[in-house]
């Protein structure tokens, strides 16, 4: 699978990119406090264990606030000027300083999103998991997410491993199929060959009259 996929998404003051490369996803997170990049392989994304967040706009919040202060500096300064611009001034201070407080305090300004983990977190990631906004991109992306996932994961382990425990290696042809990553016909010819190998391993047992 060598095609790229980007998705852009934006809610607010934060814009989300995933870059779906044939192996590995690049992931930005961008908002007002800053930038967040990093890439990870589609094997270390937990895809099974998704769940929903909402998070709070809170750089936002802040600069709304911020903005207020500003605007009910100038209309103090104006007020020696126009009484009128100085009264418009304080109602725009006072509704940009309401938003703030409620954006900051409140979910007012706040976004869904669902929320993968990664393991182990790639350098850069830090603690943090990949956010997917939950907008009409929404499950575009993470059935993409998931298709790859099964695509890397198949090309990694479909051959069998001679040279691991047998029952190991059944028990991952066993999650490989339950997960849909090979079919239940591949699953069957793998185990048969397992264990055709550990009938033919297994110690001969030492009452066993050959005559």
């Amino acid at each position: 699978m060598d095609e790229v996929t980007v998705f852009t998404q934006h809610r607010f003051g934060t814009t989300l990119i995933h870059r779906l490369d044939s192996d590995e996803m690049y992931y930005t997170l961008r908002d007002m406090s800053g930038e967040l990049q990093f890439s990870v392989k589609y094997e270390h994304i937990i895809v099974n264990e998704a769940y929903s967040l909402s998070i709070k706009d809170k750089p936002l919040a802040r600069l709304m606030i911020r903005a207020a202060a500003v605007v009910g500096l100038g209309s103090i300064a104006a007020f020696f000027f126009s009484h009128l611009a100085a009264y418009v001034g304080i109602v725009v201070a006072l509704a940009l300083f309401s938003l703030g407080y409620l954006a900051g305090s409140t979910r007012l300004l706040a976004a869904r999103y669902t929320m993968l983990k990664m393991a182990p977190a790639p350098p850069g990631a830090g603690k943090r998991h990949i956010r997917v906004l939950n907008d009409n991109n929404q499950p575009a992306i993470l059935s993409e997410i998931k298709k790859r996932w099964k695509a890397r994961l198949r090309l990694l382990h479909i051959d069998i491993n001679y040279s691991n425990d047998v029952v190991k290696e059944i028990n991952k042809f066993n999650w490989l199929k339950d997960n849909a990553i090979i079919t239940p016909e591949e699953c069957r010819q793998a185990i048969e060959k397992l264990q055709s190998i550990a009938a033919r391993n297994a110690p001969v047992p030492a009452d066993v009259d050959y005559n």
